[in-house]
């Protein structure tokens, strides 16, 4: 048990006794011979119970006990006399001074028995941990039964585990572990204010996290403030520790059993390499699922696990590659490959858009950096988020990564949709002229598709049109979808504009589109998305067989 006992009796060899008998049930036991001296080791230790003799010298057992709740109000006081004053015990019962009455002389099993119910029907009673001063167990729960949390609005529960606590008190001493204890909670009212949070056990804590979209975030701030070094009587103490996410519905239904499992499956993943785990919960729901996938894309993002797969666009009137769009993959250690769908759509809607684009301009422009006469001739086109337009941020990323790599501004395509801009046209119109000015190369593309297509062309600094793939394959279905695609490189070459065609399958469509003038092609019918490998010898076999042509 975590709780310090204070024994007060102004005769030794009851004190002597008390101790021997309670010895393996306390972290810590003190002795006071009067009220004067308990007071004194109660100013200076973290004391939770007090058992107090009714006869004393200088004060008697009852106005002691009266003084400790006016001070000290959390601490759990009981009565130890054969020879009470009725009338006293009586009157600090009523005032709350005492919890129970003794009797001397106790049977020393019947006196543990009668602690530990004790301290229960105390702890049932109590709303904030005596130690902590963060919620108890019971308050904890009843926070998320009143702000009615669930799986369904993005709610789940981390247990931060002290894997060394036991070693540590064995090391410092019970009080260097209350101090741990008391620093981590610190910590966690520091960086989580808004948080409900419980201290569960001695050495487990366990926060609500409210947004799944900021759960591995989190869960690192909490990782840090377990494993942060904690100072004790000048000495920098190192605490070993681990976080498991946790289902809330396990907080709900059958904790016991819940959280035992929980702690198993914890102690079971995770590892020196792996100190975040997810605890599966006993119903597995769709939301877990999702929280895991994006817990685990945050991770894979900044740890540069996503890969990169290039798409020739080819020029055939030159015929050489003289372009490539960068394609985001992701190789699932679980789930193998993942096509962008099942994780593209989570990198704007939780914001990792930024973190994603710093990884794909290191990978794109390291390439380019190595492989410097290849790209002489080939213009790399990456993506943008419709979140990240209209943001400064996204300008001075690209500038800096230019800087970083010496690529030359205009090696450099940046794509965006034309219903990306719909919300905040001037800024990202002024943003546009900006990246322009540096000589990067702005396309639009889904060319086609949205209502507002041609005024895009006349109002934004546009260099490329990349044509949407649907007219591409309805191209000979129907006089009217040939007609559109006719209209749409009319208008483009008119504007002296690039023109790109994606999706090519069949040689016929490649030919017919070189002839519309479309300058770029794009799609299975020269390649699909391929590793930068791949891309390097598909791009000097092309190069050097049409040459040889």
């Amino acid at each position: 048990m975590h709780y310090e006992i204070l024994l007060v009796d102004d005769e030794p060899s009851v004190t002597k006794a008390l101790r021997r008998a309670l010895r393996n049930d306390f972290s810590a036991i003190h002795e006071a011979q009067s009220a004067s001296e308990a007071l004194i080791i109660l100013a200076n230790n973290q004391i939770d119970i007090v058992i107090s003799d009714y006869r004393m010298p200088d004060v008697n057992g009852s106005e002691l006990l009266a003084e400790i709740h006016r001070l000290y109000p959390d601490i759990l006081n009981l009565m130890l006399s054969g020879q009470a004053d009725m009338q006293g015990f009586a009157k600090a019962l009523n005032d709350g001074s005492i919890s129970k009455f003794l009797c001397k002389p106790w049977d020393n099993d019947q006196l543990r028995l009668f602690l530990q119910d004790t301290i229960k029907e105390h702890e049932a009673k109590r709303t904030h941990d005596t130690l902590t001063h963060i919620p108890t167990l019971k308050m904890f729960k009843q926070q998320i039964k009143h702000l009615g949390l669930n799986e369904l609005n993005g709610a789940c529960v981390a247990l931060l585990n002290i894997e060394n606590f036991s070693s540590l008190n064995e090391k410092h001493g019970y009080k260097a572990g209350n101090k741990i204890l008391k620093g981590i909670a610190r910590r966690l009212n520091i960086m989580f204010p808004s948080n409900i949070m419980t201290r569960v056990k001695d050495d487990l804590f366990a926060v609500v996290l409210q947004n799944e979209a900021t759960i591995g975030k989190d869960s690192n701030a909490l990782l840090r403030i377990i494993s942060t070094p904690i100072g004790i009587d000048d000495e920098e103490v190192s605490v070993d520790g681990c976080v498991g996410i946790t289902a809330i519905h396990d907080w709900q239904n059958n904790l016991t059993e819940n959280l035992e499992r929980n702690i198993k499956q914890i102690n079971d993943l995770t590892s020196d390499d792996q100190k975040i785990v997810f605890c599966t919960p006993e119903q597995n729901t769709a939301w877990f699922s999702r929280a895991m996938l994006i817990s685990e894309l945050q991770h894979a993002i900044k740890h540069n696990q996503l890969t990169l797969h290039y798409q020739p666009q080819i020029n055939l009137n030159a015929h050489k590659v003289t372009g490539c769009e960068a394609l985001i993959r992701w190789f699932h250690p679980v789930h193998g490959m993942l096509t962008p769908d099942k994780f593209l759509p989570y990198i704007e809607r939780y914001g990792m858009a930024d973190e994603l684009l710093e990884m794909i301009l290191n990978q794109t422009f390291q390439f380019m950096s190595s492989e410097s006469k290849l790209f002489e001739g080939v213009r790399m086109s990456i993506n943008l988020f419709a979140s990240q337009l209209g943001n400064p941020k996204l300008t001075q990323i690209i500038i800096n990564k230019l800087k970083e790599y010496q690529i030359a501004a205009s090696a450099l395509e940046i794509e965006i949709t034309e219903t990306s801009v719909v919300k905040s046209f001037q800024e990202t119109r002024e943003q546009l002229i900006t990246l322009r000015n540096l000589g990067i190369k702005i396309a639009i593309d889904d060319f086609g598709t949205g209502y507002a297509s041609y005024e895009y062309l006349c109002e934004l600094p546009i260099d490329v049109v990349k044509i949407d793939g649907c007219f591409i394959k309805g191209m000979y279905d129907s006089l009217e979808k040939t007609t559109a695609l006719n209209n749409i490189i009319s208008t483009a070459t008119t504007l002296s504009l690039e023109i790109v065609a994606e999706f090519v399958e069949e040689e016929q469509q490649a030919l017919t589109l070189t002839k519309m003038g479309c300058e770029r092609l794009q799609g299975y019918w020269y390649s699909k998305a391929i590793n930068r490998q791949d891309f390097t010898h598909f791009t000097l076999l092309f190069n050097k067989t049409n040459i040889d042509l």
